[in-house]
């Protein structure tokens, strides 16, 4: 027969590896994914606002080359937009999707990074120089 002390520390050994294993499962991933997730805001308020300004443009009559404003774009949000990591919001003229420029070094990134939409949908990150 088995000793029971040796039985009690096998179960605990082993109950100490499961749990060690699941706690990995979920902490590793949710750490990997983090950085990414925040670069991930920027870029989904850049395409609100981006979407606001082709919405403020089209109920005006606005095309092309015309400068838009924060005040141009705020009643177009569905909610107002804080900076994730408190970047700065530019906005171009129509036809330029707007910018994030970091404030302060972020994920890797110097300050004075921009964050810029493309067209289809990627973005660009432009270092400064």
């Amino acid at each position: 027969m088995s000793d029971p002390k040796r039985l009690f520390r096998l179960y605990l050994v082993g109950g100490i590896l499961i749990f060690g294993a699941l706690a990995l499962s979920i902490c590793i991933p949710n750490y990997v994914r983090s950085p990414r997730s925040k670069t991930m805001a920027i870029i989904n308020n850049l395409r609100q606002l981006d979407s606001a300004m082709q919405q403020s443009a089209f109920e005006h009559g606005k095309t092309g080359a015309v400068v838009v404003t924060e005040q141009d774009v705020l009643p177009y949000l569905r909610y107002s937009l804080k900076p994730i990591a408190g970047e700065r919001y530019v906005f171009k003229t129509l036809s330029q999707p707007p910018e994030a420029q970091l404030t302060h070094r972020f994920e890797g990134r110097p300050k004075g990074s921009v964050l810029r939409l493309n067209t289809n949908g990627t973005f660009d990150v432009i270092l400064p120089n």
